[in-house]
């Protein structure tokens, strides 16, 4: 291959990098998602532990999480971001947001999903939508319970996609049994279908959907974002056309031209009055 061709080549290889990139690293780690204008991917289908009975065929098993933080004597925990292996429930905590105890050497974290309990009490407006998630912390060897947190630990929670097709505002919740519920400021991400908010302590943790909802439509900026990501790849894939068209016509060019042929060496004149 030659240079030109390599590096179209690898200009057309680096844009669909970044598409890629930037459709499939959301689900890497909900912590990191950043919303992209509102994206074009969908969230992966939302995995319940009690799924509504038309989902239920296609319905996979939520995933639970269980994790040892290690302890230092002074400090406490350290710095870590803690997610379901399917990405619907994370926690990230900070540098020291898990006190030392003394004698105890790590913490052990664990995340379960469960479903909701029948009769919850649920903030006005709301009513709790997908799984909740019971995170609990415990200190080892003495199994003691972590109580507050020394700074606030950040919880992310998906959340199933509405069945009416409309777009309603999301909060967590946070509940010290499972049934009695009260609303956390919280960032919603409607495009990434995730829900973000500090918390103080452990606990059971869940989203509410606002009972009614607006009509989706697709941002200008949307818009713009899929025009010029798209226009990029076609502008590549053509200058490739382009200049394969170019290689080739050359080489027909190379191959109907005849041979260059040297002329015959000059004979040596002899005068015949030379001795």
């Amino acid at each position: 291959m030659t240079a030109p061709r390599r590096a179209l080549a690898a200009g057309l290889a680096v844009t669909v990098v970044y598409v890629a990139s930037a459709i499939l690293s959301g689900r890497l780690s909900p912590l990191a998602r950043r919303p992209l204008l509102d994206g074009f991917a969908p969230p992966p289908p939302y995995r319940w532990v009690k799924p509504p009975p038309s989902l239920a065929a296609s319905n996979e098993k939520p995933s639970a999480g269980s994790f040892t933080i290690d302890l230092d004597p002074t400090d406490g925990s350290a710095a870590g971001v803690f997610s379901t292996d399917d990405n619907q429930a994370s926690i990230a905590l900070g540098g020291g947001a898990i006190p030392p105890l003394q004698g105890d050497r790590s913490v052990l974290l664990q995340i379960n999903p469960l479903a909701p309990a029948a009769r919850a009490s649920i903030p006005g407006g709301r009513h709790l939508v997908g799984n909740v998630y019971r995170m609990t912390a415990s200190y080892r060897p003495s199994r003691s319970p972590v109580g507050t947190l020394q700074q606030p630990g950040q919880v992310v929670l998906a959340y199933p996609s509405s069945p009416d097709l409309l777009l309603h505002g999301h909060t967590l919740l946070s509940s010290t049994d499972g049934k009695s519920w009260r609303a956390v400021p919280s960032t919603d991400s409607i495009a990434q279908q995730l829900v973000q908010a500090s918390v103080s302590r452990l606990g059971y943790f869940a989203v509410g959907e606002s009972t009614s909802g607006t009509r989706r439509h697709t941002p200008t900026g949307t818009i713009l974002y899929r025009v010029f990501i798209f226009g990029g790849i076609a502008i590549v894939a053509v200058a490739i056309l382009i200049a394969e068209l170019r290689i080739r016509r050359k080489n027909r060019r190379t191959k109907r031209r005849p041979p260059r042929r040297r002329p015959p060496p000059a004979r040596k004149r002899i005068d015949p009055w030379r001795d």
